[in-house]
């Protein structure tokens, strides 16, 4: 009678353990899964957007200084192809105002860019440095006014250039961009020449502009 009570026992501590640890195994995946979400930009997320960039710059010449001032309007969606990797495009509405010695230049540029970015999450994800880089093209529409009078021209341009800003997530879906972004427009073939030029004489222009930009990411 004791053995069949201890041998009862037995099988019921037996079944007890493989229970729990079949419960434990189960388990498992679940802190995997903890592990994967903690990767604030992960594969297959989709972020949209935009910033807001300006720039103000002054330089002399042999006898004269110059003023400019640029604003820059640009919504993007980006899609992360692996963690920490986007790829995306931007949208660019730009205007440009270049202050010469009786002379007031005036352009508006429409242009879409392609973006690669590459993220660095530091301080368990409360601050995102990244590195980025441009390419695109568009359109420009310029103004130049002079005190006797003045003469339009249109143009095709390329767009290049790279950035360096950081991400600082406001909530789980909502991050504050902030970044420093240098472009380099190339200007071709304006389609009209003031007096005395040729198109190839104003075609093949080029202009670099440092932009500082703020604006806002939202994960999907």
């Amino acid at each position: 009678m004791k053995v069949t009570r201890i041998l009862t026992a037995v099988v019921a501590a037996g079944l007890v353990a493989g229970t729990a640890m079949a419960q434990a195994a189960k388990a498992a995946p679940v802190t995997t899964k903890a592990a994967q979400d903690d990767v604030l930009l992960s594969q297959g997320t989709i972020l949209y957007g935009g910033t807001l960039g300006w720039s103000m710059n002054q330089w002399s010449g042999e006898d004269y200084k110059t003023k400019s001032s640029e604003l820059n309007i640009a919504p993007e969606i980006d899609y992360l192809v692996v963690d920490n990797v986007s790829l995306g495009v931007i949208a660019n509405v730009n205007w440009t105002r270049m202050k010469w010695p009786g002379e007031t230049d005036n352009q508006t540029a429409l242009f879409a860019e392609l973006v690669g970015r590459y993220y660095m999450p530091l301080c368990n994800n409360k601050i995102v440095p990244y590195v980025g880089a441009t390419l695109g093209g568009g359109y420009a529409m310029d103004n130049f006014n002079y005190s006797d009078g003045g003469y339009s021209e249109n143009s095709f341009l390329v767009t290049y250039g790279g950035q360096v800003g950081f991400l600082v997530p406001l909530n789980a879906n909502v991050m504050l961009n902030t970044c420093v972004a240098y472009k380099r427009f190339q200007y071709n073939g304006y389609t009209t020449a003031s007096a005395g030029e040729t198109l190839d004489d104003v075609a093949n222009k080029d202009r670099g502009e440092t932009l500082l930009t703020l604006g806002f990411l939202i994960k999907y």
